[in-house]
């Protein structure tokens, strides 16, 4: 489908349109973030569930990395940061036809902004060997065991997740409503207000809530270490100058060797 949408637009010998934007730019952020789905969706995973040790060099955790970055290295058809820097962003302005991991901003803002984007669809990542995997942020409160105001912290908790203030956050057709009771409803009222402009967003982006077996994305202690080793390791595979397996041989010792201090 990317290749199909990869297109030299005027004929002068020079891409025009990307297929897809890129689905990963430093190791870090597709590791511990967004990218895990797709980690998964091929069968592999980043660490044991006692984060004892990382599965960094799983045959499909290579594979999924070394896919991500074929898609601008080999297939040329993920836009590389300089082929639209300064440019704005990609999507909205109709440079990548479609966008991986797509934010609720995305849809906030050609909502809200004077664009050609009339209308786009949703849809999940492919199912792979590893099966189907979707993902979804969030945003959590907490209240720290040594807090000095743990009573005054718990009634601003209750005001921030009531009713009242849940919908002034679907009101303005963004992501926030944290209630059960309201999940979607930011979706329903665009629809009752005559804009329709994400398609397939109930299967996707609701059902997927109600059907699915929820687990969180793997984030150890020491991720901010791990990190520096991911990027150190992987930023010569994204350029293309090496194999995902050969980085991930280098870099599990050091990443072992981080969550030995964690995790006995």
């Amino acid at each position: 489908m990317a290749q199909k949408l990869t297109r030299d637009t005027n004929g002068d010998g020079v891409i025009d349109q990307w297929g897809t934007s890129s689905f990963i730019t430093q190791l870090s952020g597709f590791w511990h973030e967004r990218g895990w789905v797709m980690i998964k969706n091929f069968g592999g995973d980043t660490y044991t569930d006692d984060f004892k040790d990382t599965l960094i060099d799983h045959p499909k955790t290579i594979e999924a990395i070394q896919f991500a970055v074929d898609l601008t290295n080999k297939y040329k058809v993920a836009a590389k940061a300089e082929d639209i820097a300064g440019l704005g962003p990609p999507f909205r302005i109709g440079k990548v036809a479609m966008l991986p991991f797509a934010h609720a901003s995305e849809g906030f803002y050609i909502r809200y902004e004077k664009r050609p984007i009339k209308e786009y669809g949703v849809e999940f990542l492919p199912r792979g060997d590893g099966g189907q995997w979707q993902t979804a942020g969030s945003t959590a409160f907490a209240i720290p065991t040594k807090s000095a105001h743990p009573k005054e912290a718990w009634e601003f908790i209750k005001w921030a997740v009531s009713e009242k203030v849940q919908r002034r956050f679907a009101e303005h057709y963004r992501w926030g409503e944290c209630r059960a009771d309201m999940i979607g409803l930011r979706f329903k009222l665009q629809v009752e207000a005559g804009i329709n402009i994400e398609r397939n967003w109930k299967r996707v982006w609701i059902d997927a809530f109600h059907y699915s077996n929820c687990k969180p994305i793997k984030v150890p202690a020491g991720a901010l270490e791990i990190n520096t080793v991911l990027n150190t390791y992987f930023d010569p595979v994204v350029l293309g100058k090496k194999t995902a397996a050969e980085a991930a041989k280098e870099a599990k010792p050091y990443i072992q060797e981080i969550l030995k201090k964690f995790y006995k």
